[in-house]
């Protein structure tokens, strides 16, 4: 199930301290909407608190940054590497299926879960149509909010 929020009260509501919302946030829908709010919403989050570290990387990236590590044999720091105040992927059907890919994304994503930091993922569709995606993965995003950009 998804919800709809206009785009404009949910930039405020994320701005917040403290947040009402959930700290975990699945975007789909249009993507040039999608890819607008997310550059909207880091700008607004870096302008209003200049130290705030956002990790933003797209699916694909990822990918390539776990199979470089890999292959380089230093893939024991990489949930450290992607630690910050806020956590944007774009294009989480990128990772879906890849199971070494998964593995060190529910790592990284579990540490902001634990340390009650935001994330943000973007998909090209609803969650629950990224039929290959880790089910321990789809658990963690399903704890938060699921919106579709229209």
């Amino acid at each position: 199930m998804y919800h709809a929020i206009p785009s404009e009260q949910l930039r405020r509501e994320l701005l917040k301290e403290k947040t009402d919302l959930y700290n975990t946030l699945y975007l789909f829908g249009d993507p040039e909407k999608t890819i607008a709010l997310i550059a909207r919403l880091r700008t607004d989050m870096t302008n209003r608190k200049p130290a705030t570290m956002v990790r933003h990387i797209t699916g694909t990236a990822f990918l390539e940054d776990v199979v470089l590590r890999c292959r380089r044999g230093d893939i024991s720091n990489i949930k450290r590497d992607y630690q910050g105040d806020m956590l944007i992927l774009e294009g989480l059907e990128y990772v879906a299926g890849r199971e070494a890919t998964e593995e060190k994304l529910y790592g990284i994503l579990d540490w902001y879960l634990e340390n009650g930091k935001r994330i943000i993922v973007t998909g090209d569709g609803a969650l629950d149509q990224l039929t290959r995606l880790a089910p321990r993965i789809h658990a963690q995003l399903s704890g938060g909010i699921s919106l579709r950009v229209a």
